[in-house]
């Protein structure tokens, strides 16, 4: 509080360790002293309370559910509902709330180990369509005053605290957070769910000491103060300055039973009798989620290699593939790269492609890209089959080296013209997809029995989920999905 504080106030202990472990490894004049928390406010999920007897019917409970169960039960009440969430670079409710995505169908802490697609898994189900906002209060309040272009109240699902809910729902009292001047009807009132085991904010205090500083001979008395100034928060102090929002305190530091307006008005959307997890993350473990979500907003560089054979002519397999691409060009933002390659080039060429747009276009430039999808049709096809083994290895080729990369291969499986009786060629790309660094190959299949067969099994790289098939509008949402998972894309999440 200040530029030289005597106190720190924060959002859970995890924060308050991780600047504790970076004041001690800087090793500069400040020393950080914990005092203990002065408030618990659970983290929730918020959802429409207009979709309780849909969430009721899918199997969520308020409380006691957890999170896969929760946002299971979310997808199938509300299947296009956007799930909001405070930036977790920024928002330790964010941070948290990631922790326990990342955390959830594990017993224990989050490993964050390399080979762990969890982050990945999780950010699929949180929405990266709009602006993220800088903490969890500004999230609502922006989705009230309609300023951010987030969904309106009672049009999005959000991840933040017991706090902020109340808040929200309550309307405008002396220390609001927003200005809503009213408490909010039925149709945009939100409605607290508690997933099972997740921690909560515990609002830490801090004291600060500083080494040297001129008034280092009144630290007694400065000392004294704060401690005072700690010992009101946790008698009832807390809930006097946050409104009657948040638990209080026990003499053991542990959460009190709730008192204030958030319990005792029905409509605040938050309930009483839940489970107040005490027990922040580790700092390794939140260091873990903030570098695995920031790995997720890396730009990708991605290569479309796009078969264009006569067999893609039957079947209304052009009608899948250009409904796929389509979508998956979407998902680019202008920091990404991408190309595209059609194959085979010509029918004396089946090995060779034919560059449509460059590797490393910027990601909004896509003109050419949606004139080659328009154009694409059964009489433009390429009468020969194609030689996907060896399209594949030159991919490789242009993609090995370049950061984040991706290859999207749209196939329904090697036609080549000789065939490849002695599986040379399959050979081959299996010797150059067991090298290191080889980019990993996400599979659209159009072939009627989509990932199933071997043939188009062993084309795909990278992960238990890398084959994606189905009819038209099923396969283009999986495709994209999993493209969205590794560019940034707008930018937004």
């Amino acid at each position: 509080m200040g530029p030289q504080p005597d106190l720190v106030a924060l959002g859970s202990s995890a924060e308050l360790g991780r600047i504790q472990e970076r004041v001690g490894r800087t090793g500069g004049p400040a020393r950080v002293t914990a005092l203990g928390p002065t408030g618990y406010s659970p983290l929730v999920l918020a959802v429409p309370a207009k979709l309780a007897d849909a969430m009721r019917e899918a199997g969520a409970r308020r409380t006691g559910s957890t999170w896969p169960e929760l946002l299971a039960a979310l997808d199938e009440a509300a299947p296009d509902l956007p799930l909001l969430r405070p930036d977790p670079a920024s928002s330790e409710t964010g941070l948290l709330h990631t922790v326990g995505l990342y955390r959830a169908g594990h017993d224990g802490p989050w490993s964050g180990s390399a080979d762990d697609d969890d982050a990945e898994h999780a950010e699929r189900q949180v929405d990266d369509r709009h602006p993220l906002q800088r903490d969890a209060d500004t999230l609502l309040c922006e989705q009230y005053t309609g300023d951010a272009g987030l969904p309106p109240p009672g049009e999005a699902a959000a991840l933040v605290s017991e706090k902020a809910v109340a808040d929200h729902n309550l309307g405008r009292r002396p220390h609001s957070s927003c200005d809503n001047n009213k408490p909010l009807d039925d149709s945009d009132r939100l409605l607290a769910y508690y997933p099972a085991g997740v921690p909560a904010l515990d609002l830490p205090l801090a004291e600060v000491r500083w080494d040297g500083a001129p008034d280092a001979p009144d630290r007694t008395r400065r000392t004294a103060a704060v401690s005072r100034f700690h010992a009101w928060l946790t008698h009832g102090g807390s809930r006097h300055l946050l409104d009657g929002l948040v638990r209080g305190v026990d003499p053991g530091q542990r959460p009190a039973p709730p008192q204030g307006q958030a319990w005792a008005d029905p409509d605040s959307g938050v309930l009483e009798d839940v489970e107040v997890v005490a027990r922040p993350p580790g700092g390794p473990e939140a260091d873990a989620a903030a570098a695995a979500y920031a790995e997720t907003l890396r730009p990708g560089q991605v290569l479309f290699l796009v078969d264009n054979s006569g067999s893609l002519a039957t079947g209304g397999k052009l009608g899948t593939v250009g409904r796929a691409l389509s979508r998956a060009l979407k998902t680019l933002g202008p920091e990404d790269r991408y190309g595209l390659w059609s194959y085979p080039g010509s029918a004396d060429g089946p090995e060779t492609p034919r560059v449509v747009v460059a590797p490393g276009t910027r990601g909004d430039d896509q003109a050419a890209a949606r004139t080659w999808l328009a154009a694409l049709s059964p009489d433009r096809v390429v009468p020969r089959g194609a030689a996907v083994y060896e399209v594949l290895d030159r991919a490789v080729a242009a993609m090995k080296g370049e950061d984040h990369p991706l290859i999207v291969l749209v196939t329904d499986g090697d036609d080549r013209p000789r065939g490849d009786p002695d599986r040379d060629d399959h050979l081959a790309w299996e010797q150059t997809r067991d090298e290191e660094g080889t980019p990993p190959v996400l599979v659209l299949s159009v072939r009627d029995a989509g990932c199933s067969e071997a043939v188009i099994q062993r084309l795909a790289f990278g992960g238990e989920d890398f084959c994606v098939s189905g009819r038209p509008e099923e396969a283009a949402r999986q495709l994209a999905e999993r493209i969205s998972d590794h560019v940034q894309g707008g930018g937004t999440r």
